[in-house]
């Protein structure tokens, strides 16, 4: 095992602990608090709103049509919001 290795699990440990701990406070679930950490591939994304936090009632959010999908079901925080084809 090399360290880098050893360093990807750190910092996805660390996000993981971070987001339990996070859900733990406050029970509110309509929104995300500004630089919560998600793991992907590459390490760790954040975001961050100038609004304080990230509102998860706008548009974005809500269902679509019939399917129940959002804009969020494709476009997740872990990758900066965007898709990767």
């Amino acid at each position: 095992m090399n360290r880098r290795f050893h360093r990807r699990h750190l910092a996805a440990a660390l996000a993981a602990l971070f987001i339990v701990s996070a859900s733990g406070t406050g029970g509110d679930k309509s929104f995300l608090p500004n630089m919560l950490p998600f793991a992907n591939p590459t390490g760790i994304a954040a975001t961050f709103s100038t609004a304080g936090k990230v509102d998860l009632t706008g548009p974005f959010f809500q269902s679509l049509g019939t399917n129940g999908r959002a804009c969020v079901s494709c476009h997740q925080p872990s990758t900066g919001w965007t898709i990767t084809p």
